[in-house]
């Protein structure tokens, strides 16, 4: 699954060849918690968010493990990381190539959608924000 994220929100963009050996598994913490990356003294939780952003059916067929992943980006509002497999590429998008989404109520993490590429634009301080009060 592709989606785009606005870089000003990103404290970090780190390449880990096996996550395993970086983050440490909290018993009983959170479900939505694959543990904690310690960074220059900071604590990141990293955080699963695929159960936000894609449907039932896609869930299991885009779930990371921490061996899957090569990326952590690390949201440096939230003191929390999101797991990715892939970075295609960094661009900069004009604002009349974006669709914006009216304000929802149920996704307030969509920002809008990059229409040449037809990727969804995700806001990941408020998604990260909307995963740990589980409010979507």
């Amino acid at each position: 699954m592709t989606i785009a994220t606005p870089m000003l929100g990103l404290y970090k963009v780190m390449l880990v060849k096996n996550c395993k050996h970086y983050i440490t598994q909290v018993p009983r913490y959170s479900a939505n918690s694959h543990g904690v990356l310690t960074v220059k003294n900071k604590n990141f939780d990293i955080v699963d968010v695929t159960q936000f952003i894609c449907t039932k059916e896609q869930q299991g067929k885009h779930q990371l493990t921490l061996a899957d992943s090569r990326y952590l980006l690390l949201v440096s509002e939230t003191a929390h990381a999101v797991m990715c497999q892939t970075i295609t590429q960094f661009k900069e998008v004009s604002l009349e190539a974006i669709r914006k989404t009216r304000k929802s109520l149920t996704n307030p993490w969509h920002i809008g959608t990059i229409i040449s590429d037809m990727v969804p634009i995700i806001d990941l301080p408020t998604l990260i924000k909307a995963v740990l009060l589980e409010k979507c």
